[in-house]
């Protein structure tokens, strides 16, 4: 990745319908090179395109968080089964009291009770689950964030950035 990717990359980030044109003019470059690069970059998996649902514009859900506390050498395979599941919207590692942080959007409490039950508490290596339910989302950002160089890791990467 270099100068140019990450200024696309920035520039996707303040404003993701911007179009190959507009870039290749800011940039100074052909507009097939923004499109080539654009496709290295998602093919590479270091950006990707996706449309984001307000949950509060969702009928009949319930947003909560899981703090998992797993069993050290367990912690991997827990992940990468939470990782297949559908409800699952987000999933991190963590330290100190909880080794994954995810979270989850059901139809009801009732839901996630049976989830939580029925599928987390039951993973073998996971030892406790604490849930809180999000009654309302204070804030959530996608693109507030200023991108610097430092921001970006090499396609090499390796140790806790490698995935699961």
């Amino acid at each position: 990745m270099d100068h140019l990717d990450r200024r696309i990359i920035e520039r996707l980030h303040r404003d993701a319908r911007v179009t190959a044109v507009q870039m290749a003019n800011e940039f100074k470059v052909t507009e097939g090179t923004i499109r080539r690069r654009l496709k290295n970059l998602i093919q590479q998996g270091i950006i990707r395109t996706t449309v984001v649902v307000t949950p509060r514009f969702l009928a009949n859900h319930t947003i909560a968080f899981l703090c998992i506390k797993t069993e050290a050498a367990k912690v991997r395979d827990v992940a990468k089964a939470l990782a297949q599941m559908e409800i699952v919207r987000y999933l991190a590692f963590g330290t100190g009291a909880h080794n994954l942080i995810v979270e989850v959007v059901v139809e009801s409490n009732q839901e996630l009770f049976r989830f939580v039950s029925d599928h987390v508490a039951p993973m073998p290596g996971v030892t406790a689950v604490d849930t809180s339910i999000v009654p309302e989302v204070a804030k959530t950002t996608y693109n507030e964030a200023i991108l610097r160089e430092s921001d970006f890791v090499s396609a090499q990467t390796t140790g806790p950035l490698r995935a699961l």
